[in-house]
């Protein structure tokens, strides 16, 4: 396809930058078309080559990036589900621990919660019904309502003689 040409130089009488100029040109044109179509081939196959290899690396590359990426989001997640896991342990024991029936004897222990009970009315009145309840039963007058502290159902005894009157009086004045 290409023909060999050959370049005549110009005669001495040309201005001698213009023919070094045409020198050039004529020795690049020569250059190219002195290289075969084969041989053209063979650089356009190692010029693709060589683009699929560095288009392959670059893949690699990505990918082995993506990859490490993927690694270290793993190994944060896997540290963060450990955290969570730790956490979730503490939450649950703390909610058995509040789930379990109170302790009420450990908190007559505590010093603060007395000095609360005792000031407080209501638990006061509880423990004084409480307790006359417990005094009810061992031998106390019984009263028409059924609560200790009113009317008795007998009569008072009434003294028959002044002997009787007198231990009573001395019985009333002694308390």
């Amino acid at each position: 396809m290409t023909e060999n040409k050959t370049v005549k130089q110009p005669a001495a009488s040309v201005v001698p930058d213009s023919a070094l100029k045409s020198e050039k040109n004529v020795k690049a044109a020569a250059e190219k078309a002195a290289v075969p179509d084969a041989g053209n081939g063979v650089k356009d196959k190692r010029k693709v080559k060589r683009d699929g290899e560095n288009r392959l690396l670059k893949a690699y590359l990505w990918l082995q990036s993506a990859k490490d990426k993927l690694d270290k989001t793993v190994d944060f997640l896997k540290k963060e589900n450990a955290v969570l896991r730790r956490k979730l342990t503490e939450l649950q024991a703390e909610n058995a621990r509040l789930a379990a029936p109170p302790d009420y004897g450990a908190l007559t222990e505590d010093d603060a919660f007395v000095e609360f009970a005792l000031k407080n009315e209501r638990l006061k009145e509880k423990f004084i019904a409480d307790y006359l309840k417990t005094l009810k039963g061992m031998g106390s007058v019984s009263v028409l309502s059924g609560s200790v502290g009113l009317s008795p159902l007998t009569p008072a005894a009434k003294p028959k003689s002044l002997a009787e009157a007198k231990k009573l009086a001395e019985i009333l004045i002694k308390g």
